[in-house]
């Protein structure tokens, strides 16, 4: 097995442990947010999931306890934001 091979099997194999340990270190309700994530997509192109930021934030549950990446497509959003018991 050359060096170069050696050190591409060794990144294949660390990558899978690093997450393994990165999330044994999580506390416990860290762990569980983790389980189910969720993915809210904005954009103006009609195939997302929201056209406006506001309404997409919106629709996160008050006690939601997974986590919530809000994606947010390249354009131009006008909008206020107020986020209250955060």
């Amino acid at each position: 097995m050359g060096s170069a091979t050696f050190i591409f099997f060794f990144a294949l194999l660390a990558l899978p442990l690093a997450t393994l340990e990165l999330l044994s270190s999580l506390d416990k309700e860290l762990q569980r947010a983790e389980l189910n994530p969720m993915t809210i997509t904005v954009g103006h192109d009609g195939s997302t999931d929201f056209n406006n930021i506001t309404d997409a934030i919106a629709s996160i549950p008050p006690n939601n306890t997974s986590r919530v990446v809000v994606e947010i497509r390249p354009g131009f959003y006008r909008f206020v934001l107020s986020l209250s018991g955060v």
